[in-house]
């Protein structure tokens, strides 16, 4: 077997739950007497079984006994019986177990009770505390050995005798060895993969970019030793190691050779069901599947399809068997699967060297799986035919790397489109290099800014190509956009429109209109609506690809903005249709994205869900730029499944924002995590995510209010964090610079206005901006702005004593939240309105405020004033004034004293 590193101290985050296993390991020891640790080979259960045996030496007078499964000792009876004997100290020779040593040597051993009774006595007459047997890798160790263990544990209480066995997940042990694992009595705890978010963090604790932890995850399959030499490969000087692929060949000798049969078909698939591969002659294929299942080998789909776990495994098995059996194998998997498109694959692959007609199958196979929105398996399948092309037939050979190339684009599979650009390269095309060069940065998306090279080679290729010259001037448009350059990017659109308008190409001059009037809205710069007229007329059909370039997208963009829901709903699901038809991820991304933005605005809660968790889905499958997809699913979260998940899923974007230098989405999911930490009462820290926030659009001289609607936000921020008059001063000079907005920005800006009141104790001019408000929101059809304005109406009601106002306001809220399956605001109104209906005390001549009476309860328990504060979604410093006249009211002077009253 090869060899391993076990994981140190140092290695701690590849293996974040190895202290749980531990602990949960150790008190099962302690409680039963024996425990089995369980997991996939390489996943830490020998580390597990070592902190066990430190953690028990550290006993005082608890005897450990370490011992270790072989293959040798799987066939030798009784032979790890005599590997604990040779452990015992000279002090226990006159023991009754020594007195067997020379027969376990022997051929003819004694019998099992005889043994067992021997091991028993001389636990009991050590002088030890106890004794803590741990066998790694029980699964090689004879079953005779374990039935003594298991005899012993049984007959002895735990305190004197606790075994822990180790064994890999799912394997078949025999009969008598499961009987003396326990029988399926003893507890079991499992080791598990580690998650994408989980090697994210791993890869930043070692100052690697999180950007990699997709393609780490999908290589290791979340295995901790292949995640971690990943990891290393990457950050080497010396560039990629052969560690990784070493380490996923002793986990391919690892799976019993009676799996592998089956996993080896399943390696040349790119998913297959057992069905399959019993029709290729594999009985046992379903067992076979489930056990490797089990193991973590394999994961399956939700139509019961099967991939594995870990391409670098797969890998392993695929070249396990030599050319000639691939070739042999591909041909069964062919004649055998149901599905075309799957057995022209498996043809172009049992082919070796060019053949026409295997190629043209699969160039028809590419267009069904193109016409099917399956561009990856069209890209492979084109790049396959470009293989099978014979070299003479240039012009051919030529048009399908080209293909190849613009499918791995649609499919965001930057490295597929990287080996075309690669192969035309050598082929010495620059016109078709210049090409693919163009679609591989279209499959960056928003990873534009860290092109550099890709950009400056195109600008050389392009020099006397106006066609492809305006295409890069697009692209570079795009590029100054993500980066926050909105000059440069309107600059680099104008000049790309001209080069297009020059060589008769509109599809491209329509994007790049599109592209300068999306600028000119933002800054405020040009006629915005006359440009995007002028790209619908240029070119008025839709294009067959990069629909989220074109000027029918952004005119729904900019519907969503004025929040004219109507037409972007209805505009966006036809051109969903065209997306899912053309198959390109980044539209379907962006569609998805746009429809639980409006779905989310017009109060419809759980389909806006539904999209946003499509979108993240195909970011993560696909590997695109998480940051789009996470600022719109965290938003949704705040309002559907809580502020902790969404706060987690607008760092996740954030952090891959940054890292590719977007500055529009580093905005979004800054944004999405304040409106989480304000749900969590991090006020502090969400008025500084939002600082950000400005200082980027400031940068990006941002002069849109209905584009990007933070600004009531910050404003909200700032007086929750106790700085009304920050919160005053900000939005009075964006009053100065903005003098009419629109109504919806508006009413949300007089919402922050009428709570920096309540901060003042302004509570009737507060009231008065905030029953504008809700009528504003409820006349523009915003339910969950509505419900939220509602919220803060109940609570200056509340301040003004109108108990059954607040109430109203409230349960209004509430039926709002609850209509738009909004979950968690709802649960929050509820509680709300649960602390309404609590009885107010009294104190000698006045009423305290209902207010005052929930601070007054809970100082009186021993709650701190921030304690109190984050539970009633108050200041600290509103807590000391409520409490100050709580004490007056009381005659009180002290916290003591106010505790004694109330116990009254």
């Amino acid at each position: 077997m090869t060899e391993v590193r076990e994981p140190g101290d140092a290695d701690a985050v590849w293996w974040p739950e190895q202290d749980r296993v531990v602990r949960d390991a150790e008190a099962a020891l302690r409680a039963l007497g024996r425990v089995v640790v369980s997991g996939p080979w390489g996943t830490g259960k020998s580390y597990v079984v070592r902190a066990l045996a430190r953690r028990t030496g550290a006993a005082e007078g608890i005897r450990c006994l370490p011992l270790a499964g072989s293959r040798q000792l799987e066939r030798e009876p009784y032979g790890l019986l005599a590997q604990l004997v040779g452990m015992l100290p000279a002090s226990l020779e006159a023991a009754p177990l020594v007195d067997l040593r020379p027969e376990l040597r022997e051929a003819n051993p004694p019998a099992v009770a005889h043994a067992a009774r021997a091991l028993r006595q001389l636990c009991l007459d050590d002088g030890a505390e106890g004794w803590t047997i741990l066998i790694d890798d029980a699964h090689l160790a004879d079953h005779l050995s374990l039935g003594v263990m298991d005899f012993c544990c049984r007959t002895l209480p735990a305190s004197r005798l606790r075994v822990a066995f180790t064994l890999p997940s799912a394997h078949c042990v025999s009969g008598e060895q499961n009987a003396a694992l326990g029988g399926g009595h003893a507890p079991w705890v499992e080791l598990r993969m580690l998650t994408e978010a989980e090697v994210a963090a791993a890869l930043v604790t070692q100052g690697i970019s999180a950007g990699h932890a997709a393609s780490v995850h999908r290589d290791s399959g979340g295995h901790p030793l292949l995640a971690r030499a990943a990891a290393s490969s990457l950050s080497t000087e010396r560039g990629p190691t052969t560690e990784p692929a070493r380490l996923a060949q002793a986990w391919w000798q690892s799976v019993p050779s009676s799996w592998r049969g089956t996993l080896t078909a399943l390696s040349l698939t790119r998913s297959a069901d057992a069905a399959l591969f019993c029709a290729c002659g594999y009985a046992d294929a379903e067992r076979d599947v489930d056990r490797a299942d089990r193991a973590g080998l394999i994961t399956r789909g939700p139509s019961g399809t099967v991939t594995f776990a870990s391409e670098l495994l797969r890998q392993q098995a695929e070249f396990a068997i030599s050319p000639t059996e691939r070739a042999t194998l591909h041909h069964a998997l062919a004649a055998a699967t149901p599905d075309p498109l799957a057995a022209a694959r498996h043809r172009l692959l049992a082919t070796a060297g060019p053949d026409e007609q295997t190629a043209q199958d699969g160039v028809a196979a590419a267009r069904t799986a193109r016409s099917c929105a399956e561009p990856g398996l069209a890209a492979e399948l084109m790049h396959l035919a470009a293989r099978r092309t014979a070299a003479g037939d240039r012009p051919l050979l030529l048009e399908r790397w080209l293909q190849a190339c613009r499918d791995a684009a649609d499919a965001g599979d930057g490295d597929l489109a990287s080996r075309v650009v690669a192969a035309l390269t050598r082929l010495r095309a620059p016109d078709a290099e210049a090409e693919a060069l163009l679609a591989l940065l279209e499959a960056h998306g928003q990873g534009l800014e860290n092109q550099s090279a890709t950009l400056a080679r195109l600008a050389a290729l392009t020099r006397s190509h106006p066609s492809l010259r305006a295409r890069l001037g697009l692209c570079a448009a795009i590029r100054h956009n993500i980066a926050g350059r909105p000059q440069e990017s309107l600059a680099a659109a104008e000049q790309a429109a001209r080069d297009a308008r020059s060589c008769a190409r509109p599809d491209i001059e329509a994007a790049a209109l599109t592209m300068q009037a999306r600028i000119e809205r933002l800054i405020r710069c040009g006629d915005a609506k006359a440009t995007l007229t002028r790209a619908l007329t240029v070119s008025p059909g839709l294009p067959s690809g990069q629909l989220r370039y074109s000027p029918h997208y952004l005119r729904l963009r900019h519907a969503l903005y004025d929040d004219d829901h109507p037409t972007a709903q209805s505009g966006l699901h036809h051109l969903l249709g065209h997306a899912e038809a053309t198959g390109s991820a980044e539209d379907l991304q962006e569609i998805w994205r746009s429809l639980a933005e409006s779905d989310l605005r017009r109060g419809h809660v759980a389909a806006a869900e539904g999209w946003s968790r499509r979108a993240l889905h195909l970011a993560r499958t696909l590997h695109l730029s998480p940051g789009p997809a996470c600022a719109t699913h965290a938003l949704v979260q705040v309002e559907r499944d809580g502020a902790g998940p969404a706060a987690a899923t607008a760092r996740w974007g954030l952090q891959q924002s940054k890292e590719e230098e977007d500055s529009i989405f580093t905005a979004r999911n800054l944004y999405a995590l304040a409106h989480a930490l304000l749900c969590l009462h991090q006020f502090e820290a969400a008025a500084a995510a939002l600082s950000e926030v400005a200082d980027l659009e400031q940068q990006q001289h941002t002069a849109d209010l209905a584009a990007f609607k933070w600004h009531h936000l910050y404003a909200d921020a700032l007086t929750l964090a106790d700085r009304p008059d920050q919160a005053e001063h900000f939005l009075t000079e964006l009053a100065a610079e903005h003098p009419q907005p629109a109504p919806v920005v508006t009413a949300a800006l007089l919402r922050s206005r009428a709570r920096i009141d309540l901060h003042h104790h302004r509570t009737d001019q507060a009231a008065d901006r905030l029953t504008e408000a809700a009528l504003a929101f409820d006349a523009s059809h915003l339910p969950l702005e509505h419900a939220h304005t509602l919220v803060l109406l109940g609570q200056a009601e509340q301040k003004r004593r109108r108990a059954a106002a607040a109430r109203r306001h409230r349960e209004h809220a509430h039926d709002l939240y609850t209509q738009a399956q909004a979950t968690y605001r709802a649960e929050r109104t509820h509680h709300l309105l649960h602390r309404l209906d609590r009885t107010t005390p009294t104190g000698p001549g006045q009423d305290l405020t209902q207010v005052e009476a929930d601070i007054a309860r809970q100082v009186a328990s021993g709650a701190s004033n921030r304690e109190v504060a984050n539970t009633l979604f108050i200041s600290v410093k509103t807590v000391e004034a409520h409490l100050s006249r709580i004490y007056r009211k009381l005659s009180l002077t002290s916290r003591t004293q106010l505790a004694l009253r109330m116990r009254t």
